[in-house]
């Protein structure tokens, strides 16, 4: 059995490099700490209804980063980065959602509560 102390050292998180074809480079992502993705939940919903605007960048401003896990971008950052190339955006955030476990059951599961 597990200890407090041990579950919360423990390194859980996953980074991953992803090569984005249409700019030509590497980007890293790491999984969603519970905070991030409570965050990320609580920003789409707004009285009981998915707010899909943006909401690529809104995950992966939450999940891009450097090689040590460190966040690149901030919230503030999901406009500029909504305006990059869609077919780049959806390649990162298809990675992201697969690594965060987060699924479009889960969002519509989100929308019902």
């Amino acid at each position: 059995m597990l200890n407090k102390e041990q579950i919360l050292t423990a390194n859980d998180f996953k980074i991953v490099k992803v090569y984005v074809p249409q700019w030509k480079g590497d980007v890293h992502l790491k999984t969603m700490s519970a905070y991030e993705r409570d965050a990320f939940e609580a920003e789409i919903i707004e009285q009981g209804k998915v707010k899909y605007e943006n909401i690529r960048a809104r995950l992966l401003v939450r999940c891009i980063c450097d090689e040590q896990g460190n966040l690149l971008f901030s919230s503030t950052d999901s406009d500029a980065l909504g305006k990059k190339n869609a077919g780049a955006v959806q390649l990162l955030f298809n990675e992201a959602k697969k690594m965060s476990e987060l699924s479009d059951e889960d969002v519509e599961q989100l929308r019902k509560n």
